[in-house]
């Protein structure tokens, strides 16, 4: 037998190498192990669904950051639209953002406005004039999404724009109008257009 000193042993159930006894045989984990257990288990479960809930939220929209004085290219239809902040020189930003109201709720003020809503917490309403100049042509009038197009026969021509004023009188009733829209803010203007 080798020379050392010997690990206690408790009766009946021998030792392991570091002299910690083994479990009585039959004997099944303690009540502290399994509700261990069963504590990981559950914070594992929870840490992916966080994780997973976070990585499936979408990005913010790029629209989000479009504010009153941008220009925006809508598209679509008027109950499912789309739109994106453009540049107001590029020959697709058909709107000009006139009122951006961050509770969607809100209603555009009185005039000629097509809207755009974005419903949820972080709702809001932008209020939209045409982004015109005179001599530009439009597909269609308000009341339908406005695109700018090419000045042929059936398209809207902007006879002129009235800056100051919201009166549709100013149009007169001459061959440059048939329909005005009056924009009262942020600036007061009446754009005057004709059916080709």
């Amino acid at each position: 037998m080798s020379q050392g000193h010997s690990l206690p042993t408790q009766p009946g159930y021998g030792a392991t190498a570091l002299g910690i006894p083994p479990a009585p045989p039959g004997q099944k984990p303690g009540r502290a192990v399994r509700i261990g257990i069963v504590a990981a288990l559950v914070v594992g479960v929870a840490v992916c669904l966080v994780i997973g809930f976070w990585v499936s939220m979408p990005s913010a929209p790029a629209d989000d950051t479009i504010a009153a004085g941008d220009c925006a290219k809508v598209w679509g239809t008027t109950s499912d639209a789309d739109l994106e902040k453009a540049d107001c020189v590029d020959p697709q930003a058909n709107y000009r953002v006139a009122v951006r109201v961050d509770n969607g709720a809100q209603a555009c003020p009185s005039g000629d406005y097509a809207y755009y809503k974005r419903a949820g917490l972080d709702g809001y309403r932008l209020c939209l004039t045409l982004n015109a100049a005179e001599g530009e042509c439009f597909e269609d009038l308000p009341g339908s999404i406005s695109r700018k197009t090419t000045c042929d026969l059936g398209k809207y021509r902007v006879g002129k724009i009235v800056r100051g004023t919201t009166d549709r009188m100013t149009c007169g009733t001459d061959t440059t109008a048939e329909w005005a829209l009056v924009y009262p803010t942020p600036e007061r203007m009446t754009i005057c257009m004709r059916k080709l």
